[in-house]
């Protein structure tokens, strides 16, 4: 077979969870010896992110739905690419035409957005219409692939490959960090990344937070729409000496690596990003029972329904041991090599 020649295509710019998935897979397909381009509809963080990692991104510019297959498809042929991968239901429905069109292979890989709290419109119409263009779909936990399911997609046209990612890098030293922070080196740390958006509800963190009965600490880093009336919500509930909100970071490996556990709040995930990173780091995971989640976190007394805070609150004051287990499951199912194995099997089987 001569060599695959990849076109990964998302719709979005921003730094969330699939834009990292791309980008992971981007590096892996390389290091696996394929050509790999990507390409979207719009610039900012990822595009920036693709032009540091010197992968080639072709903007499609002035784009409109109906325009929007047929410009898809001319950039395949003119590049040549025998493989068409895509993320996020939109993007994935526009593709399929487009695959349609030129003939090309695709994948869809679906993530959180077909079981978000957010409806999207005329989502089961774009799931099937895409399955008619022979369309093949990932999801990324089995959450997700059943929620495809649901839409009335046959069991044979989905696969589960989860997100890839790679071990963070750790500049410095646990010590450090909680120095530059003020926190003691003996103080229970718990940490939060995620953006400041209604679907991460970090106000129920910070209720449980409020609620616990030891001096807990907390990072949350990421930021979004939420960032200031989540800072008024830790106000009112007198606990600005305990919760530390960092913003949009760099350094996730070192802030990872100076704290005890990790907590999402969600109302809604796939299979997050930052909870396979701190994972994979040894930190306690703990979590809401939602989406892929609990394919992770497979202790029940470290998962709480979404939105009970008095619940979460009770898990941060277990301050249990860390479980090696959960690290090694994370390496062995989750590291970018063997996700990249996994994809390679099913193009090189979608191209027989």
């Amino acid at each position: 077979m001569k060599q695959l020649s990849i076109l990964l295509f998302i719709e979005s710019g921003g730094p969330g969870g699939a834009e990292r998935v791309v980008l992971e897979l981007a590096q892996g397909l390389r290091d696996a010896n394929c050509n790999v381009e990507l390409a979207g509809l719009r610039t900012g963080w990822f595009t920036e992110k693709a032009k540091e990692l010197n992968f080639i991104h072709h903007l499609i510019k002035n784009s409109s739905s109906f325009q929007l297959p047929f410009q898809i498809s001319a950039l395949i042929k003119k590049q040549g690419y025998n493989i068409l991968h895509s993320h996020l239901v939109d993007s994935n429905f526009y593709c399929s035409l487009a695959s349609r069109i030129s003939a090309t292979a695709h994948i869809a890989t679906e993530h959180g957005d077909v079981h978000h709290i957010k409806k999207k419109k005329f989502l089961k119409t774009k799931i099937r219409l895409a399955e008619i263009c022979g369309t093949h779909f990932c999801a990324v936990s089995n959450f997700t692939k059943n929620k495809i399911l649901e839409l009335g997609v046959s069991s044979k046209n989905v696969s589960v490959i989860g997100n890839p990612f790679t071990e963070l890098k750790i500049n410095q030293t646990r010590q450090d960090v909680r120095a530059s922070l003020g926190i003691d080196n003996n103080q229970w740390l718990w940490i939060q990344v995620a953006n400041l958006r209604p679907v991460k509800d970090q106000a129920c963190l910070l209720k449980a937070l409020a609620k616990s009965k030891i001096d807990h600490k907390l990072l949350i880093v990421g930021d979004g729409p939420l960032d200031s009336e989540l800072k008024q919500l830790a106000q009112e509930l007198k606990i600005t000496s305990k919760v530390f909100f960092l913003g949009h970071r760099q350094d996730i490996g070192d802030l990872l690596n100076a704290c005890d556990g990790f907590v999402l709040s969600s109302i809604s995930e796939a299979m997050p990003m930052s909870l396979l990173e701190a994972g994979s780091l040894g930190l306690v995971l703990a979590g809401s029972n939602v989406g892929g989640i609990p394919e992770v976190i497979k202790n029940p007394d470290f998962l709480f329904p979404s939105g009970d805070h008095l619940m979460l609150a009770k898990i941060l004051d277990q301050h249990p041991r860390r479980d090696p287990a959960i690290k090694n499951f994370i390496s062995q199912n989750f590291s970018r090599k063997k996700v990249v194995e996994n994809y390679l099997e099913l193009y090189k089987l979608r191209l027989s």
